[in-house]
């Protein structure tokens, strides 16, 4: 008897290995932890990570949030992931208020592949203010050590800005 795989069984085994896949690079960095949002409500997350120094006399505990995409598709370059991204991102919607960052990560599963790009971007006013920004376009960038550390330092010093403005407020 011959079990022929269903599109169900390929989702799942999609979605399977890009969790896992993103869970290996999130974690490349020391101190991160990934927590999976999932349940029955989806609302544009699925992951949620802690990561970096904690800021402050607050201590405030950066973080940000993962959306995941996954293909069988080779994906080779940054060109033919973003065309698979800009389809996905079209659907993206939030059904929640972020106030930290939103990164989205695109993982070819046959190939280990992976890219990732803003959704809700960290950047850091000419005045120092930070700045939450809803990309308009995304744009992918292939997933290695140096980008990846590139990501987690704009984090960092996206919240070291939020700490100064923050600790403002309380004193």
């Amino acid at each position: 008897m011959s079990t022929e795989p269903t599109a169900e069984n390929a989702r799942e085994y999609v979605w399977e290995r890009t969790r896992l896949l993103a869970r290996l690079v999130l974690t490349r960095q020391k101190g991160t932890t990934v927590s999976e949002l999932g349940g029955s409500f989806d609302i544009g997350v699925d992951f949620l990570v802690k990561c970096g120094k904690r800021i402050g006399k607050l201590k405030i505990v950066p973080l940000f949030g993962v959306e995941l995409s996954g293909t069988l598709e080779p994906l080779k370059t940054e060109h033919e992931a973003d065309r698979k991204a800009r389809t996905k991102f079209k659907l993206w919607s939030t059904k929640a208020v972020f106030l930290f960052p939103i990164m989205f990560m695109l993982f070819s599963v046959e190939s280990d592949a992976g890219y990732f790009g803003w959704l809700l971007e960290p950047t850091i006013t000419h005045q120092g203010f930070p700045k939450l920004e809803r990309v308009s376009r995304i744009d992918l960038k292939k997933i290695d050590t140096d980008t990846m550390n590139i990501a987690f330092d704009h984090i960092q010093a996206w919240y070291e800005a939020m700490a100064v403005i923050t600790m403002k407020e309380v004193e």
